[in-house]
This record gives structure tokens, sequence and C-alpha cells, in this order.
């Protein structure tokens, strides 16, 4: 037996590859031939042969670079083969292949109906995360089985043994692509394949990622201009990469040049087209682009070399499509306590919002909003439990408005993903306060809304509001005064001149109104999300897991896993998050800040966060302590404790910078010199410079 990869050893068997998924599309669904070869040409098709060059089966994968991630489209062994362990060798393969290539997660969607496939890959460790709606044909539930491969990790640094490919992008990128004037030809001209060029557009326009043109686009428009252009109406409303003058004598250009065409002979009629190819790639590459999404099969043929110098992917709209999965919705369904939960985004003109308000008892009067998103959760597809409202626009400085309704069938893990929602949201916005109105007291959200720092005040309408003010994110002795100023105009508070070292703020607290002294955690807390660091304050460095990174920034604040949940559920979102680690030497003490720092394949610290509770406990305890928090599953807890012991310490006021720092902006600082494998401080100084350099400080 033997696996071919590489596309010479593969092409001959590409047609009976095709043919066999075709009669047997009831499991894999129909994929133009056209796929099996560009996935062939990136070494995304292995197939399995016998010692007498016979063709015995196929596993077809396509990798997104971009997310860590590798997604299984079709595994298959012919029925004389079958329950020989051959699709297991398969399997077994292409995770060893995807840890040498720092890849994350192995990713299957298996239609639910399959009871042999789901029993397959549940034994090769996929866990069923979610379900999703299939083709409307079909009306099919679409299982999406994850499994996590043995990456470098806060649980495992020892046993893996790292690619020597290194990645300089952070682990959550706004991902660009670049769309060939082809595709969107293709919607104008109601082409064959108009509904592959609108899917994409409509992933855009949900914010899944972005798509540009290159400046060459436009050239190419006037080149071949109809009168009137319909391409050339839509194009000028599409955003632009800037131009670049003399792009042809850019290295990148000469380098692409080489390896695709190599030198073109401008004499021949294909020679313009080949060269604005080359100038859209070019822009890519010069502005950080994810990747070019095109038809031109001298560009696929070529995209595995130009991913490996560059970075960059060239990828055909049916690829990215697979990549793309389910990006016309950022609807997320959780399994929890036996019952599902669908968090359904809606906006003020949804079909489902006036059947919601109605289950719920509430007129639409009641939200005083003229234009809101929000979000309904539904229980097992029929019983409305709860929504939520926010601003959809927002003047900077100015204040946001969010409504919460709920029945009493509404639990606290339901209530911290709404509320951690809207948090997400006002943290992206720069506003000066926020105000939360509830129908009436709800115990679970007064709890968490004080805890996070909210003021509560009865309407004369029976309604309840909580208000909290927006400060800076991070506030330092240099900022004290500005904070102090806020504070005295919005809130009629005095404060002392100046911001006290930490040790001094720990003992006596803080003296509001020259009278009365403050608790300075709860002071701190009274300002959430807001991070005061006086001097002395005790910083570490945390090595976090990268997918935990991905669970913790995520995708999209829309679709994640949160931080130390049970991979076997996607996230509830949490106000407060859980970080587990084998117990050993240097306790970090509630009060303290955090920097989380990604290991390979990425290398970078993403964010700061206050420590809210720190101790080291039975894992036993640990499953009962923190279930809002967020755990992991007994036996993953068991697998890094000591003598069934673990040490957890659990965290808000999460800050993500909006610039990753680089492991080499680090080093310049002199830190990491235990190479980010364990926890440990820096100063007050390196502290401010990070956060200089990350966005989340300083003008």
């Amino acid at each position: 037996m033997k696996i071919l990869k590489k596309y010479h050893e593969v092409k001959p068997y590409i047609k009976k590859v095709a043919d066999e998924a075709d009669n047997h599309n009831h499991c894999f669904g129909f994929l133009p031939l056209s796929v099996y070869e560009q996935l062939s040409q990136k070494e995304g098709l292995w197939v399995l042969i016998d010692d007498d060059n016979n063709y015995i089966g196929h596993i077809l994968f396509n990798v997104a670079w971009n997310k860590y991630k590798l997604t299984i489209n079709q595994t298959y062994i012919i029925a004389s083969y079958r329950k020989l362990h051959y699709a297991s060798l398969l399997i077994n393969e292409l995770k060893k292949w995807a840890e040498e290539h720092s890849i994350i997660e192995l990713h299957a969607k298996v239609a639910s109906d399959l009871t042999v496939a789901n029993s397959f890959y549940n034994k090769m460790g996929f866990i069923a995360v979610m379900q999703i709606k299939g083709g409307e044909t079909t009306k099919r539930l679409i299982n999406i089985r994850i499994l996590y491969l043995n990456t470098p990790t806060l649980l495992n640094f020892s046993a893996h043994k790292p690619h020597d490919i290194l990645y300089n992008q952070p682990i959550n990128i706004y991902r660009k692509y670049i769309v060939d004037i082809n595709i969107l030809l293709d919607l104008i001209s109601n082409r064959n394949y108009s509904d592959q060029a609108q899917r994409i557009i409509k992933g855009s326009l949900n914010g899944a990622y972005k798509l540009a043109i290159t400046p060459e686009a436009n050239v190419e428009i006037k080149r071949n201009a109809k009168t009137p252009d319909p391409l050339a109406a839509l194009v000028i409303n599409i955003p632009s990469l800037q131009v670049l003058s003399n792009i042809e004598t850019t290295k990148e250009y000469q380098y692409l040049e080489q390896i695709i065409f190599k030198n073109i002979d401008i004499s021949k009629k294909s020679a313009t087209h080949k060269i604005s190819d080359l100038k859209h790639l070019t822009y890519c590459i010069v502005n950080n682009c994810t990747g070019f999404i095109t038809r031109d099969q001298d560009l696929l043929k070529k995209a595995s070399i130009v991913h490996e110098k560059f970075g960059i992917e060239i990828i055909s709209p049916e690829e990215f499509m697979i990549n793309e999965e389910d990006f016309s919705s950022n609807d997320t369904t959780i399994s929890l306590n036996n019952s599902n939960y669908d968090f359904i985004n809606i906006s003020e003109d949804s079909s489902i919002l006036n059947e919601c308000l109605d289950h719920l008892k509430i007129t639409r009067e009641s939200i005083q909003l003229p234009a809101f998103d929000g979000i309904v959760v539904m229980q097992d597809k029929k019983n409305y439990l709860a929504c939520a409202f926010w601003s959809k626009v927002i003047i900077e400085n100015r204040d946001a408005i969010a409504y919460i309704f709920a029945n009493n069938l509404c639990n606290n893990e339901l209530f911290d993903h709404i509320i951690e929602k809207i948090f997400r949201f006002i943290k992206s916005k720069k506003i000066s306060s926020i105000a939360i109105f509830t129908q009436g007291l709800i115990l679970s959200i007064d709890e968490t809304l004080k805890i996070r720092g909210f003021s509560r005040l009865t309407e004369n309408t029976g309604m309840i509001k909580y208000s909290h003010l927006i400060v800076d994110k991070i506030i330092t002795e240099q900022t004290w005064l500005k904070f102090k100023q806020t504070i005295s105009k919005k809130l009629k508070l005095d404060l002392p001149e100046k911001l006290l070292n930490y040790k001094e703020l720990t003992t006596n607290g803080i003296l509001l109104n020259n009278r009365e002294y403050y608790n300075f955690f709860e002071f701190e807390t009274k300002f959430s999300p807001s991070l005061f660091v006086p001097q002395n304050r005790n910083i570490y460095i945390v090595p976090i897991r990268a997918e935990y990174a991905k669970e913790l920034i995520g995708d999209s604040f829309d679709i994640q896993r949160s931080l130390s949940l049970s991979p076997q559920k996607p996230a509830l979102l949490k106000t407060e998050k859980a970080y587990f680690c084998r117990p050993g030497k240097g306790h970090i003490a509630k009060g303290s800040l955090i920097m989380f720092y990604v290991s390979r394949p990425v290398k970078c610290m993403i964010g700061i966060a206050r420590v809210t509770y720190s101790d080291t406990i039975p894992v036993d305890k640990a499953m009962d302590l923190l279930v809002r928090q967020g755990v992991l599953e007994k036996d993953k807890m068991l697998e890094i404790s000591k003598n069934e012991q673990i040490e957890v310490f659990t965290f808000d006021n999460f800050h993500q910078f909006p610039q990753n720092i680089d492991i080499q902006f680090l080093k310049s600082l002199g830190i990491g010199k235990n190479n980010f494998i364990t926890k440990f401080t820096i100063s007050y100084e390196d502290f401010i410079e990070i956060c200089i350099q990350g966005g989340i400080y300083g003008n």
C-alpha cells in the first residue's frame, strides 16, 4: 500500500476520484472536477493505491493557512477494502502532516444522518461541536466536527516538534481578499458561476472578510470598456488598493514573473493579460492581503509556491467557499443542560423580532432606539428565552444604549453570553457611557452588572436602568489627572491628586471626596473595563495555547468557543474567564495584571487582563466552582494536574491589542529569556512599552 501526495503522482487518478465521489454524492455532495484538480495541485488530494497501482481510496482536504485549520472534504475507501483500517491510515497520516505544518485544528463536515461516517470520525477523535443547516435541496443538518492537534500548547510544549515554517501574521486578522475582475463579470453577465460571485460578495457584506480590487482592475475595465459598462458601474463602489507607481520594477513582481510565466513575450496577445495578473498578485503581496480569488489556471497552479514565499493564498471561488463555510450566517447554536440554544443575530427589520417580543410579552415601543442590532435566544427551536438590542449607530464620545428582556427560564450562563456580547460591542466603540435597560429586576443580570461596576436606578416606567461610565483603557500616573478631571465632571467625585504606588493603594485604598476610602480592587471594578497601572503592580506574561487564544479573540466575535470551555460545544461567552495550568512555582495573586503570549505558529502577544481569583485547588472543586467561568473537561484537567491539584486563575477586563506584538519587539526589550514557556513577571516600563506598541495606550 502507498499514499500518493505529490501532484504528478495523483494526477492520473483525479478523474477516478471525482467519479467515485459523484457516485456517492449522497455522502459528499457534488464538487466540479476543477476543484479536485485545484486541490491536487496544492497537494490537498491524497490517493491510496495497492502494490499494483490500483486505486483504493482517497482523502480530499483544503488548508486555510490564515486560520491555522484544515478541513477534510472527503475520506473514501472502495467497498472491497473497507473495515481494513485504511480510512484510519489516511486520517492518521494527515494528522501527522498537519502537526508538522503547525495546523491547530482538523475540521470535518458530516451530514447528521450518515451514521457510519459520524461513528468513524468520532472514533478518530473528531468531536461534534455544533450543527448547521445544509443545502435547501436536502434540508439536512450538518455536524461540524473538530479534532484539536498536538500543536505547541500550554498543556504540552515538550511533545511537539515544530516545523520550520514561521508565520508573522497575528492569530486574529481582518482577512482581506482581492477579487479578480472576471469573478465580478460572472455576476454582471449572469453566467454559470454567478451564484458563486453572489455568495462571495454576501460573505463580505456580512463582515466575514473584506473584498477589494486592485488599481489594475480599473485599467482592465477601461481597456475592454463597453458603452454603457455595468461592470465599471459596479467596480466604482468596491474599495480599491492605492496605486503603486512602477509596480513592474518591484522585486515581488519580478519574482512572480519568473516562477509563473517565465519571461513574458510582450509581442504576443496574451502578454497583456499575464501582466495584469502579475500586477494583481503583486498588489496583494505588498499590501499584506490574505489572498487573491481567481480562476486563472496559471496562477492557481503556482499557488503553493507563492504561499510558501509570500504567505498569500491564490484560491479559486469554489475552494474559497469551502474555506468560508457557512459565512452567510453568524448565528451560534450551543448545547447546554440537554438543550440546544440558538443565539440568532437580528436587526430592527428582522422577521423573527416581533415573534420573539410577542412571546416575551414585550411591546415594540419598549425599545427606544431608532435603529438597532441585537440577539434572540431560542431554546430547542421553539421557546424564546431572551433578547437584547443595542444602538446600531453610535457617535464617537457619545452614550450607548442597550436593552435586555428575558423570561424566568433564562439562566445565568445564557445571561453571561448576552452581556459579554454587549460588552464586546461597546469595547469596539469610542463611547463615553452605556446604559442597559431591563423590564423589572432580573437577579442574574443585576448581579453580573453590579460586579462589572454598573449603577442601578429604577425608572418611573418600571424599567431598571444600569449605567456605567467608560473611560480610558489604561490609566497610569501620567494619565491620572485627565481621568480625575473626567470623574469630577461626570460623577461629581473628587479623587486624590495623584495615583499612588500599588502597595499603598492595596494597603490604604482610594480616598473619595476626602472622606471615604474604597478598596482598590473594588474601585477598579467600578470603572471596568479600564485598568489602573500604578508603579509596582505585579504584571505577568503568561503563555496560552494557540487554540485557546483563537477562542479568546476569535475569527469573529459572533462565532467562537469561549476560552477554557470544553471543546465539545461552542462558546458561551464569559464576562470572566478561567485559565488552568499545572501547579508550579510562583503564584499569581488576585489583582495582578496578565499579558497573554501565544506560542507557535504565531509567536505574539495578543492582549492584557486582570486576575480576579487565583488558587491551587482539587480538580473536582474546579469543576464545581468555575462553571460560569468555563471549565475544561475533567480528563483534560487531570492531564495537567499534579496529584489531582490544578492551578487556576480567573480574569476579566480582557483587552485585545489592535496590533498584536511580535516576538521580535519583545526580544528588543530583553523580554522572554525563558522562551515564554512558563509565566514570568515584567517591569512597569516594559508593560507600558508593550501597550503603546499594541495600540491601547497613548495617542
